[in-house]
C-alpha cells in the first residue's frame, strides 16, 4: 500500500541516487491548510505547536533545524486514550524510525526535511526530499485524530511546516 509515487534519479555529492516522491497531483486533495514558521520546541514545556491540527487524512510538510536536540518526532493519530504512532528522528545515530521499520537518515546542514502522508490505514515517509523512504500499514485507534511534535534532550527549530486535511479522493466536495 503506497500513495502513488514519482521515481527519479538524482545527482548527489556522493554519486547518483533514485529517490521517491508523492506525486503533485495529492496537492488536489488537500483541505485545510494550516502552517508555522521560525518556532521552537523546547522539551518540557507541553507546548505542542500542532496541538490545533486533527484528522484521520493528513499531509504534513516540514523542515527542522536540529539545533541541541538528541531526538524529535511525531505521535500521529493520537488521543487522551491512545499514545498514537510514532515517528521518531534520532540525532546520536541519525536514524529515522516508525513501527519498527528504521532507516539512516544523516542531517543535511543539520536540518532534516520529512513529508508525510497519513490516511486511515496507513503512513508513508519521505524524508530529505525523497533520499529516504518509508511506508507502513497502521490500524490507529478510532476517533484518534491528535498530532504532537515533540522535541527531547534540547531545542528543535521549526524552519517551516504545513499541515494539510485530506480530502477522500472517492468523495466530490
Amino acid at each position: 500500500m503506497s500513495f502513488p509515487c514519482e521515481l527519479s534519479v538524482t545527482k548527489f555529492d556522493h554519486g547518483y541516487q533514485l529517490v521517491r516522491n508523492p506525486v503533485s497531483e495529492i496537492e488536489k486533495l488537500h483541505g485545510k491548510h494550516q502552517s508555522w514558521e521560525d518556532k521552537n520546541v523546547i522539551p518540557g514545556l507541553n507546548d505542542n505547536k500542532l496541538k490545533k491540527v486533527s484528522g484521520d487524512c493528513l499531509h504534513i510538510i516540514g523542515e527542522f533545524d536540529l539545533k541541541t536536540a538528541d531526538s524529535f518526532g511525531f505521535m500521529l493519530r493520537h488521543s487522551n486514550k491512545s499514545a498514537g504512532t510514532e515517528i521518531l528522528y534520532n540525532v546520536k545515530r541519525g536514524t529515522l524510525t516508525v513501527l519498527g521499520c528504521t532507516v539512516p537518515l544523516p542531517p543535511i546542514d543539520n536540518k532534516i526535511k520529512l513529508e508525510i502522508l497519513v490516511d486511515r490505514a496507513s503512513v508513508e515517509i519521505f524524508a530529505n526530499d525523497g533520499k529516504k523512504v518509508i511506508s507502513n500499514c497502521f490500524t490507529p485507534a478510532e476517533k484518534a485524530t491528535d498530532v504532537v511534535l515533540f522535541a527531547n534532550g534540547g531545542e528543535l527549530g521549526i524552519d517551516k511546516i504545513d499541515v494539510y486535511e485530506m480530502n477522500s479522493i472517492w468523495e466530490k466536495k
